[in-house]
């Protein structure tokens, strides 16, 4: 897996949330919007880089990740 291909996951799951900016998406709900592109398991791996940048890194990122019930959700932070 190359950085290139992580960041173009990335950018595909950021235009995803920016697209529709009220809605939150679960992890799940993008890895299978996704899995016809990319391997389930890359996308896996970069909404998990996205989590923790979101979280600890940057807290004040474009897009916000939360744990509800157990799911992890990202949403488009709106100015």
């Amino acid at each position: 897996m190359t950085s290139q291909r992580l960041a173009n996951i990335q950018i595909r799951i950021e235009e995803m949330l920016k697209n529709d900016p009220s809605k939150s998406y679960s992890k799940e709900e993008i890895i299978e919007r996704l899995s016809n592109t990319y391997e389930n398991l890359e996308v896996d791996r970069t909404l998990g880089e996205m989590e923790v940048s979101s979280l600890m890194i940057n807290p004040k990122s474009q897009f916000a990740s939360n744990c509800r019930d157990g799911t992890v959700y990202f949403q488009w932070r709106v100015p």
